[in-house]
């Protein structure tokens, strides 16, 4: 019996003890938490470097960095690509904008449970600035929207606020500038279109020039200038002048990126800034309506002549399927390093473009001299009909005067 009892006093000993550990461990209620930002000390202008971890075993990372605080911002991980600089500049403003709203633990052991250990976490973040280096680890959603996190290094976990996942994505395709190739509307002046027809294994080329702030001219053979659509043209020119990827190919100067045949080219011929659009002359004020003296002399006025454009500087984009498909291009501009993908309907403009799009529809109108000679008659019976009324006043004047 005694013995009995002495087990029975050991293991409720053993379970006092074990209880007041746990009571130990157990993570402070948020009354006690610390409140602030958990980065009060980042400046994200002097970030250098962003690194993104997925956890769970997927092992995705991305790396998007700069050379200087002025610099761009680039993806190493993609050819050192050009990287989307307000996409990262916003996800460090979050980053230095995190808001503590609770401490959930101040020990180690609680790791694993809120998902923020060194082996098992949902993401991990790391900033360098200068020679310092930050790293949060972020693991499982706490209450109220908040996610639970810790800076590496520390066993304290925090809640905070302010967190958006989705804008640290691990996948390097998310961060690249999708925007590949621009051209300011405002200064092209001349257009070439180039595309090659497969099924009738011809090649048709055709030019556009500027004729005013919202008008263009087609250019023919021998010189001839014929009005276009200016519809048309413009609908080409918000689709060129603007192409955003869906993929990043390489760069052109690889192995592994064969640019095949461009079934289609525009060049855009850009004049200066300063270039006025209604006459094309660069910087000259618009003259004065004033009265000629050689035509006030009596000297016959000469034809308008189309002004000269001089072209600053001439974008090129060439147009290619890409290998192995039916609705993907591949498209480069001239002076890039880089080849990108997109779909068919990005390209749509240039490669269903035919000349007699283009053309302006004939207004027929009615022969100016017919207006002429139906005024004219007008004029004549209106005198007539003034005349017969005064013959007719002055016989009934003599009547009266009878």
């Amino acid at each position: 019996m005694v013995r009995r009892n002495t087990i029975l006093a050991a293991v409720l000993l053993l379970q006092l003890v074990w209880l007041g550990s746990r009571a130990i461990q157990a993570p402070p209620t948020s009354g006690s938490a610390a409140r602030g930002l958990l980065l009060a000390e980042l400046v994200p202008a002097e970030v250098l470097r962003l690194e993104i971890v997925s956890g769970s075993g997927s092992e995705k990372q991305v790396v998007v960095e700069r050379d200087g605080e002025a610099s761009a911002w680039r993806v190493s991980d993609l050819f050192d690509y050009a990287a989307d600089g307000d996409k990262v500049d916003e996800a460090l403003r979050d980053l230095a904008g995190l808001e503590i709203a609770s401490v959930v633990s101040s020990t180690a052991h609680h790791h694993v449970d809120f998902k923020v250990a060194e082996s098992e976490f949902e993401k991990r973040i790391r900033l360098e600035a200068g020679d310092e280096t930050v790293e949060l680890i972020f693991g499982s959603t706490g209450p109220a929207g908040t996610i639970h996190v810790r800076r590496a290094g520390e066993d304290t976990v925090y809640a905070v606020r302010g967190y958006s996942s989705w804008r640290f994505s691990e996948r390097t395709k998310d961060w690249i500038d999708k925007v590949y190739f621009t051209a300011p509307r405002e200064r092209i002046a001349h257009v070439t279109i180039t595309v090659a027809n497969d099924q009738a294994k011809e090649t048709t080329s055709f030019s556009l020039e500027r004729a005013g702030e919202e008008s263009w001219v087609l250019l023919g053979a021998g010189g001839t200038r014929s009005p276009a659509e200016s519809d048309k043209v413009d609908s080409v020119l918000r689709a060129m002048s603007r192409v955003s990827l869906s993929e990043l190919v390489g760069r052109i100067d690889d192995e592994d990126v064969a640019f095949g045949d461009p079934v289609a080219v525009i060049h855009l011929g850009l004049v200066a800034p300063s270039v006025v659009p209604e006459t094309g002359s660069a910087g000259q004020p618009d003259e004065l309506d004033e009265p000629d003296a050689e035509l006030e002399a009596g000297e016959p006025e000469e034809a308008d002549t189309p002004p000269i454009i001089e072209i600053e500087e001439t974008l090129t984009l060439r147009v290619a399927l890409a290998p192995g498909e039916s609705d993907r291009y591949w498209i480069h501009a001239d002076g890039s390093d880089f080849v990108a993908e997109v779909a068919r309907w990005t390209v749509r403009e240039l490669l269903d473009a035919v000349v007699e799009d283009f053309q302006a529809p004939v207004v027929e109108t009615e022969d100016a001299d017919n207006f002429d000679e139906t005024d004219d008659t007008r004029e004549e019976n209106a005198e007539s009909e003034d005349g017969e009324t005064g013959v007719g006043d002055t016989r009934e004047s003599e009547e009266r005067s009878t």
